[in-house]
């Protein structure tokens, strides 16, 4: 696409790594290119995933309201990197 740009997606949520397989499949699926991907636990059984994916601003606002459905999931935010 000839609008692709880098952009870093930041959400936090209860840690377990089927939360992680479920991001990545969002991302797979619509088949857009993962630079990084990371699961830093903070706690309390909570952790922090961050991405950083190539790919439209259309795009990502999709995925990124699409895991806004996760349920275990909260404050998901994306920013362009």
């Amino acid at each position: 696409m000839a609008n692709e740009r880098k952009f870093k997606v930041m959400a936090e949520g209860q840690g377990r790594l089927d939360i992680l397989n479920r991001i990545s499949v969002l991302y797979s699926q619509r088949h857009i290119t993962v630079e990084s991907l990371s699961f830093a636990p903070l706690g309390n059984g909570e952790s922090r995933y961050s991405l950083c994916a190539v790919t439209d601003e259309d795009t990502i606002r999709q995925v990124v309201n699409q895991m806004n459905r996760i349920v275990d999931l909260r404050k998901v935010a994306w920013r362009e990197a």
